[in-house]
C-alpha cells in the first residue's frame, strides 16, 4: 500500500525498522512478506542501527551512473556537431 508513495531510502528504512520491531529473523520474513531481497532489508536495518541522518539523497552520494560527461568525454562537442546550424535537414 506505501511503497508507490516512498523512494527507494524510505522503503529500505520502513523495511529494515520492521525487521529491527520483530527480532530474530526479521530480516528474512521481512524480505519474504515484502518481496524485496534480504540484502535490501539487512541495508535497511543497518541504516536504522547506525543512526543516518536524514540528507535529503535517496541513493549513497557516488551511487548510480557516472555523468555522460564524465564517461565520455567529448559528447557535448559530438552533439553540437550533429545540431550545428551548417548541417543539413
Amino acid at each position: 500500500m506505501l511503497r508507490p508513495h516512498l523512494n527507494e531510502r524510505q522503503w529500505r528504512l520502513l523495511l529494515g525498522a520492521e525487521a529491527e520491531a520483530i527480532g530474530r529473523g526479521g530480516v528474512v520474513l521481512v524480505a519474504r512478506v515484502s518481496g524485496a531481497s534480504r540484502t535490501t532489508v539487512q541495508a535497511g536495518v543497518n541504516e536504522i542501527r547506525a543512526g543516518t541522518a536524514p540528507d535529503g539523497r535517496v541513493r549513497a552520494l557516488g551511487a548510480g551512473r557516472p555523468l555522460v560527461e564524465q564517461a565520455q568525454p567529448g559528447v557535448a562537442e559530438a552533439l553540437e556537431a550533429l545540431v550545428s546550424p551548417e548541417t543539413p535537414g
